[in-house]
């Protein structure tokens, strides 16, 4: 299998002039400011998959107030309080 891809261990606000197919974090921030964060490296095909603890439901409806997504949970498998998120066709509502 070959694949292109590019891995980047960087802050986020220091990414210039690039954009994503995926962005994966853990334990950076909620989900709101992730999107706030990754919003000028992604584009409307980027996926986003974030690692959330038990306040995750909370912190999708607080990022549903200023951003339209689609999700898909899955439950961990270690941790019975912790999922992993895939956020798809993430973008900026208008107010």
């Amino acid at each position: 299998m070959s694949l292109d891809c590019q891995v980047l261990e960087s802050r986020v606000e220091e990414i210039e002039n690039l954009s994503f197919d995926l962005i994966v974090s853990r334990a950076m921030a909620d989900i709101d400011r992730i999107f706030f964060y990754s919003g000028k490296i992604m584009t409307k095909e980027t996926k986003i998959i974030l690692f959330k603890g038990k306040s995750y439901l909370s912190e999708i409806k607080k990022a549903n107030q200023n951003w339209s997504f689609e999700t898909q949970i899955t439950k961990s498998k270690t941790n019975p309080d912790a999922v992993l998120i895939e956020f798809s066709n993430v973008s900026l509502r208008e107010n």
